[in-house]
């Protein structure tokens, strides 16, 4: 069987007789070939079986195959995730801070910003073993001070977390997007992270932009915890939805958007995604303590 390796592979365009005119045509470093086809999938030819992976075209597009083995062109995020910072030794000083958590920059050729990072202890004596990683939005900007409310969370399991101010309510899905690879491009140059386990949480508004990007790019992200959150997202992308993604989903008894998370779990779960609905009292708030760790052993859980 064969199997394409588990790094980014250039792609060049060749000519063929084979398949339709407006079909593109590509061929990766290992010999296979790759359709694009008019419907914006790509597929191997020949029903080759094949894992998750990445590759770049010869004009710098960034290709990725879906979970359901198709591949698929993107048209809006990094067009050469390959030109990113470079390794540094970020792991020794973030240990030598108080707070276990890093600020750093982050570059790609589309974006700049900088993160807050938390790397658990337990990477210390392993750097190597790749680790689950969640990125934290909040509606403020405050990326900060939600890094420090998942950092016991993200300890007790072993997931790094980081959040970049770059992204909260009013920063639009593209922009969003960018941010959010060149961050994981990022962590991803200095920690081994773990490409099928990334998963998004946001509070608020930032909880309807995690989850707007799991919909979107199921394949890029694993799924969401959603805190508080309403419909909006589901509404504008219930069409395009690929079954399959995570979504642990946590609401208030006295937040105004409790009746929009209901029906959200709901609507998630008939289009067979995989949906924990919790309903803690309170108003509109994050979690805290055992909550937030109860959010991410599902989400552990369900990823292992």
């Amino acid at each position: 069987m064969l199997k394409i390796c588990s790094i980014i592979i250039c792609l060049f365009l060749i000519g063929t007789n084979n398949v339709d005119s407006q079909d593109k045509i590509a061929k990766t470093a290992e010999g296979q070939t790759i359709i694009l086809n008019q419907d914006g999938t790509w597929k191997v030819k020949n029903n080759i079986d094949i894992h998750d992976n990445k590759a770049i075209t010869e004009d710098g597009q960034l290709v990725l195959l879906a979970r359901n083995g198709k591949w698929f062109l993107t048209d809006d995020i990094i067009r050469n995730p390959s030109q990113r910072q470079q390794p540094t030794a970020y792991f020794e000083r973030n240990y030598s801070s108080s707070s276990g958590t890093l600020k750093i920059a982050y570059s790609s050729v589309t974006v700049n910003g900088s993160a807050y990072v938390h790397v658990p202890p337990s990477m210390k004596s392993d750097v190597q073993k790749p680790r689950p990683f969640m990125m934290l939005l909040d509606p403020g900007g405050n990326a900060a001070g939600i890094v420090a409310r998942w950092q016991a969370a993200a300890d007790r399991f072993g997931w790094i977390v980081a959040s970049t101010p770059a992204i909260m309510n009013g920063t639009d899905t593209i922009h969003n997007l960018q941010h959010l690879l060149a961050l994981l491009e990022a962590i991803a140059a200095t920690w081994s992270v773990d490409r099928h386990a990334v998963v998004l949480e946001g509070f608020s508004g930032g909880g309807c932009a995690a989850y707007r990007q799991v919909l979107m790019h199921p394949d890029l992200f694993r799924g969401a915890i959603v805190e508080c959150g309403h419909m909006g997202p589901f509404l504008d992308l219930e069409d395009q939805i690929r079954p399959g993604s995570l979504f642990y989903l946590v609401t208030r008894t006295q937040d105004f958007n409790v009746q929009h998370m209901r029906d959200l779990a709901k609507a998630l779960v008939s289009r067979s995604e995989k949906v924990k609905f919790v309903e803690l009292s309170g108003n509109h708030s994050s979690i805290l303590g055992a909550d937030a760790d109860n959010a991410l052993e599902w989400i552990n859980s369900m990823i292992r």
